[in-house]
């Protein structure tokens, strides 16, 4: 996989040309959660506080976080959904990723350190796509040393690691969570046991799981807001994704997420960004896209990388600025078909409502 990442990297390097330093956004950061289904969480509308230090964050600094409200996963699947966010690959070209141009690559050919810290599986069948994409970074750190989701940290060691992060120079920095990923109560410490099962109305067993999902959306608000903070005396920008969501009970007794049978709720995911003030004063019109763009327009995933790109402004053959949530023109995304899974199911026709 490497050596054909590097004939692509190659081949694109010379269509890509350098920016100044003094253009570049200093530090790019995505953070990647896991199974996060945007209807849990109280930025979202949910009943119960699941994300207080979001909805802080929104309440006293409304004009530097940004909720996108109608944003989806192409897959139910972290391997095949990122395996389209981090690379050229859509549902609409139907490439292989990995015979795609990818974001690691590309903000190393623009001369942007690039950083990764995952706390998600390094090996193993479902992880050959992401970690192979993901260790063409510059600096990859994967901190998850087995493939038993039930034996791995807590998300916090993410936070302990945050200080080998260099932060001298322009950057790309890509954070991989294991944020709600099941077993849900072995995603979070004691401390955000928070809800129980006397917190969920209605009845049966799924009371007890969805309390637990809610506290590790809680855990999550709070890795998600220290990592802000490691971050906001710069100039930043920071998006929050999940790979895809997760069912937890909405329809019956079933929570998961099973290819085969796709629910909305196992792709309706959220879409956060932050912005420094640092950030808003440096890149005006940059910021005045984001602010003013719609927070309504339809969205699929597997265009992230476009975004990405729009973000750091250079442009080239490849790069398609329609595909960008920040685009100044939104037609094509209100009028693309937003196609899920390997049967490429209408989201908006079959599933939505």
């Amino acid at each position: 996989m490497g050596a054909n990442f590097d004939e692509i990297a190659k081949d694109f390097s010379s269509k890509i040309n350098a920016i100044n330093d003094e253009e570049k956004i200093k530090n790019i950061v995505l953070v990647i959660g896991e199974s996060a289904q945007r209807n849990y969480m109280q930025i979202y509308g949910y009943d119960l506080n699941s994300t207080p230090k979001l909805s802080q964050r929104l309440s006293k600094e409304p004009e530097n976080t940004f909720v996108f409200k109608d944003v989806i996963s192409s897959y139910v699947t972290t391997h095949k959904s990122l395996s389209q966010v981090l690379t050229f690959a859509n549902q609409d070209n139907k490439q292989e990723w990995h015979k795609s141009f990818n974001v690691m690559d590309f903000f190393n050919i623009i001369s942007y350190d690039t950083y990764v810290l995952s706390n998600q599986e390094s090996y193993g069948f479902f992880s050959v796509s992401i970690t192979s994409i993901l260790s063409r970074a510059l600096n990859p750190i994967f901190l998850n040393k087995t493939d038993k989701f039930d034996n791995v940290s807590l998300d916090e060691v993410i936070l302990k690691n945050l200080t080998k992060l260099k932060k001298d120079k322009a950057s790309f920095y890509a954070f991989h969570l294991l944020g709600s990923h099941a077993t849900y109560y072995k995603r979070y410490p004691k401390e955000f046991d928070v809800f129980s099962a006397n917190s969920i109305n209605g009845g049966g067993h799924c009371k007890t799981v969805k309390s637990q999902y809610l506290n590790s959306i809680l855990y999550t608000d709070f890795i998600l807001d220290e990592i802000i903070k490691y971050f906001e005396n710069e100039d930043t920008i920071l998006i929050y994704i999940s790979d895809h969501a997760e069912e937890v009970c909405d329809k019956g007794e079933f929570f998961g997420h099973i290819p085969n049978q796709i629910s909305k709720f196992m792709l309706e995911i959220p879409f956060v960004v932050y912005v420094s003030d640092t950030f808003k004063q440096k890149h005006k019109d940059l910021y005045l896209r984001i602010k003013n763009a719609d927070k309504s327009v339809p969205y699929m995933i597997d265009d992230l990388m476009h975004s990405l790109i729009d973000l750091s402004g250079v442009k080239f053959e490849g790069f398609e600025q329609k595909r960008s949530i920040f685009s100044d023109d939104d037609s094509f995304l209100r009028q693309r078909k937003r196609l899920v899974g390997d049967k490429y199911i209408d989201y908006d026709k079959e599933l939505r409502h």
